[in-house]
This record gives C-alpha cells, sequence and structure tokens, in this order.
C-alpha cells in the first residue's frame, strides 16, 4: 500500500529547527526576543517570499550581506539545526519493512530539500523522493501525488498522504484520491468545507495507526 509523507513539519520539525537558528542568528548580532519573534513570524513557516524576508531582516537588523546572500542564509543555514526523531524513524522502518510502498513528497528547491534528506539520512525509507522544483509542479497540484505514486511503484487507490498542510497536503492529496492524514501540531482544523480522513498529534502516530489498520 502507498504511503506519502511530507517533510517540513512533518517528518521533521522544520518550525523548531528554525526557531532555533533564529535564536542563534539573533545572538550572533545582539539582537533580543523580540527580534527572534519577529523573524519566526515573518517568515511564516518557511512559505513567506524568501527574498522579501530577507530584504525585511536587512532593514530591521542593518545587514551588510546582500539580498541574495541572506537567502541562502535563509535556505541551508538552519539546517543544521533540524533533527528527526526516533519515534518517526521507529515508523517509517516498521512501515518500510511491512512491504508498504513509501514516498517522500515535498515543495521546495532541490538542493534545500535533497540535504536536508542526506543529513537526516532519509533516503533509506523511500521508493521514491519527489521534489517540486525537480518536477516544475508544486503541492497541492495533485499531478504531483500522481508521480510520486508511480515512481513509489503503487497504486493511489486506498493510498495514504501525511502531512501538516491543510491545503498543500490535505486538499491536494484528496484531489488525487488519497486518504489522508493530517498532522495537528496543537492546531483545530481550519476549513469548513473539507476534512482529512483522520488527524494525529505527531507523524508516527499517523504512520503506526495506517499500517495496523492496513495490516
Amino acid at each position: 500500500m502507498l504511503i506519502l509523507v511530507d517533510l517540513d513539519n512533518t517528518l521533521i520539525d522544520r518550525s523548531a529547527g528554525f526557531t532555533a537558528w533564529a535564536e542563534a542568528f539573533v545572538h550572533s548580532i545582539n539582537g533580543d526576543p523580540a527580534d527572534v519573534e519577529w523573524l519566526v513570524e515573518v517568515d511564516r513557516d518557511g512559505y513567506a517570499d524568501r527574498a522579501a524576508v530577507a530584504q525585511a531582516m536587512k532593514d530591521r537588523f542593518a545587514l551588510n550581506q546582500s539580498v541574495d546572500a541572506v537567502v541562502d542564509l535563509l535556505l541551508f543555514d538552519h539546517l543544521s539545526f533540524l533533527t528527526v526523531e526516533s519515534a518517526t524513524t521507529t515508523a517509517l522502518d516498521s512501515a518500510a519493512s511491512s512491504g508498504h510502498s513509501l514516498g517522500l513528497i515535498t515543495n521546495g528547491t532541490v538542493e534545500q530539500q535533497q540535504r536536508k534528506v542526506d543529513q537526516l539520512d532519509l533516503a533509506r525509507f523511500f521508493n521514491a523522493i519527489v521534489i517540486s522544483e525537480a518536477e516544475g509542479i508544486s503541492k497541492p497540484d495533485p499531478r504531483l501525488f500522481r508521480i510520486a505514486a508511480h515512481r513509489a511503484g503503487a497504486s493511489l487507490d486506498g493510498g495514504w498522504m501525511i502531512g501538516d498542510h491543510p491545503e498543500s497536503d490535505v486538499s491536494g492529496a484528496r484531489e488525487a484520491g488519497l486518504n489522508t492524514a493530517w498532522i495537528m501540531r496543537g492546531r483545530r482544523w481550519p476549513h469548513a468545507s473539507f476534512s482529512p480522513t483522520r488527524a494525529f498529534p505527531s507523524v508516527h502516530e499517523a504512520i503506526m495507526a495506517i499500517t495496523a489498520d492496513l495490516a
């Protein structure tokens, strides 16, 4: 059975990693906690335009670097702060060992997202890794889910998508015909017009519950 999994704030806690980096960066320029709070807010969980965030940082912190240099800082400097929980790798290993076809599907640039995968040794669990920049389309486009299923060697029928983003992960996967597991991250479901198949506090709980149901 096909199980597709999102990367940022699903497999890995991108929010926590970025916040830890923001604290270190602000400390390095003698900023204060309000600067950390501002930087995390303007980042918008990575969804804000990187050049716009870079320019805002230059303006607030009087940085001498070019916008492009600050964009590189935003894209890559926080990666060393990212971790994956042992419970998550245990769940992935269990799912893969049980014969499920696993696919990692993520929006973002190839260079940044592949670095995360390599740094955290995630490729060993997946039959396919699909990064939006390489395909020229992004979630929630249902074509990206179809590409991931094809490369994982599995049918979309009865398959699952696990992710934290209501639109990119849940809405797109529903349109592609997948069941959906929404990672709550302490939030309430924000939409009345559609909902995930199931909701879970964490990705490892989602993987273990789905694989148990499919056993």
